[in-house]
């Protein structure tokens, strides 16, 4: 078993970050590049737009060596939407994303701190649910 993972966040934050932009296209040969050097894992942003969806699933049969993540957040819902964009991937994989200050739990989750922290161990069986 390999005890190092090596996880690539290039396309997520081509997304993520403002100034730092890929093309559709550009972020496909990214991925595909990614896998010839072997990399464990590719981090995708979560599918908050038709863009990101598409391009999550039009890469989920294209990539068979590596796990595919895609970040959710602390809801259902949003756990749904990302397990809908990678479900068809060889080797899919949720990373569940938890805001770590009290003004980010409100502001992102609308949630106190101590309704975050109940709501973890819940979200977190529901993506187990769905992949390993």
């Amino acid at each position: 078993m390999k005890t190092i993972k090596i996880a690539d966040v290039t396309i997520k934050e081509a997304v993520e970050k403002a100034g730092y932009t890929l093309s559709f296209k550009e972020k496909m040969d990214v991925a595909r590049q990614l896998e010839k050097l072997n990399t464990d894992v590719i981090e995708m942003p979560a599918p908050a737009s038709q863009t990101e969806n598409i391009l999550i699933k039009s890469l989920a049969p294209v990539l068979s060596n590596c796990e595919i993540s895609v970040a959710a957040g602390v809801s259902v819902k949003e756990i749904d939407a990302a397990w809908a964009a990678v479900s068809l991937a060889k080797n899919p994989r949720l990373h569940i994303l938890v805001p770590t200050s009290p003004v980010l739990m409100e502001f992102m989750c609308g949630m106190k701190p101590k309704k975050i922290m109940e709501k973890i161990p819940e979200v977190v069986s529901y993506a187990k649910s769905l992949c390993k």
